[in-house]
């Protein structure tokens, strides 16, 4: 080969190379320039708010269609509907039970009262409690006491003055409550305000689980030897316990597990046989709980013995007594004034009355 042929292919070989080498940068600088303008993109739908989906890296196109833009917000899911709705549900109803705490007598409207529901409401109770019927359809009340009372519930909004008050804005419900409240007024027991006093601190508890016919639907046992004098009342450290209930729609040889103590957590699971409650265990008739149908027929009250209402413990706390407060045994019809020897023993009432401040009036034993 000659000298004039090896220099043409040695031209052809470095052109060669410079073209190659030329179209490696021209791809290299087109990669990156795709690797920065995505990196430029994922940055913006960063800083705008929006959180991007999780892909794999090597699938980008998967990654921006599955991105929501910027501007929309995620739709609410039924679920999501749901929790609110029972959200909604839940605060309402809070709302209108602590509107119901409220009354003496929250269905004064609604229903016939009976003897029987407000023999244990002391006479300055039953002055309110007739009061407040009238305070519902907004009356004012020339009594500054009765006023003010009024003005602290969240529901009363005195628009009527007494002079234009009409007794026609009265259902018959309201009529006949009133007139069987006011002549029960006559004979009632007076437990006069404290006034010197505040709230009594186990009031919020109390009024939280509620009332039924006059008393407290909890229980208390109250502990032996811890009687504190305060004055105008008296202390003790008690066990504030909860009825157990069971659901009323449980079927033969249902098995149901219930909590009988909220402090500890500690449960029991049952079997329904035979119109009773058996541990699993036993089938014993001693062993197990028969039930009364609670107010609204939805749920069972479990009893044993004779008429010992089954009780959970869901608060430990002071129990605050008047000094005026009477103790009663219903079975034998005994009652008594408390004393400091009477309260300083160990004792279970399930039928407990209180005043507007929080203080017992009556500590009753209904059962054998």
């Amino acid at each position: 080969m000659t000298q004039k042929n090896r220099t043409s292919i040695t031209i052809i070989n470095k052109t060669l190379a410079i073209l190659g080498l030329s179209l490696l940068i021209s791809l290299t600088l087109v990669s990156g320039c795709g690797n920065v303008s995505e990196t430029k993109e994922d940055g913006q739908i960063q800083t705008s708010g929006t959180v991007p989906v999780t892909n794999s890296h090597n699938d980008h196109s998967q990654s921006q269609d599955t991105i929501a833009p910027s501007s929309l917000e995620a739709p609410v899911s039924s679920e999501d509907k749901t929790n609110s709705s029972d959200l909604n549900s839940t605060m309402e109803q809070n709302k209108e039970s602590k509107k119901a705490n409220e009354y003496i007598l929250p269905e004064s409207n609604a229903k016939y009262l009976s003897e029987e529901e407000l023999k244990n409401i002391s006479k300055e109770e039953l002055k309110i409690a007739r009061n407040e019927i009238y305070a519902r359809h907004g009356r004012k009340f020339q009594s500054q006491d009765l006023q003010k009372y009024f003005e602290s519930k969240t529901w009363y909004r005195g628009t009527v003055d007494p002079a234009n008050f009409s007794e026609s804005l009265l259902n018959d419900y309201e009529k006949k409550n009133v007139q069987l409240i006011q002549r029960l007024e006559e004979t009632a027991q007076s437990f006069p305000e404290l006034s010197s006093l505040f709230d009594a601190p186990s009031k919020e508890i109390i009024d939280r689980y509620g009332y039924e016919n006059g008393y407290s639907v909890l229980s208390f046992h109250i502990k032996e030897n811890s009687l504190e004098d305060c004055g105008e009342y008296y202390q003790v450290d008690a066990t504030y316990q909860q009825r157990i209930e069971a659901p009323a729609d449980l079927q033969e040889g249902e098995q149901i597990t219930l909590t009988f103590n909220e402090l500890t957590g500690e449960t029991r699971t049952l079997i329904f046989r035979k119109n009773h409650f058996y541990p699993l265990d036993s089938t014993n008739y001693y062993d197990g709980f028969y039930y009364y149908p609670s107010s609204d027929g939805k749920s069972f009250i479990l009893y044993h013995d004779s008429e010992d209402r089954m009780d959970k413990p869901v608060f430990e706390g002071k129990l605050c007594i008047r000094k005026d407060a009477t103790e009663e045994v219903d079975i034998i019809r005994q009652i008594q004034p408390v004393t400091k020897e009477l309260l300083n023993r160990e004792s279970w009432y399930n039928g407990v009355y209180f005043d507007q401040k929080g203080y017992v009036t009556r500590l009753v034993y209904y059962g054998d």
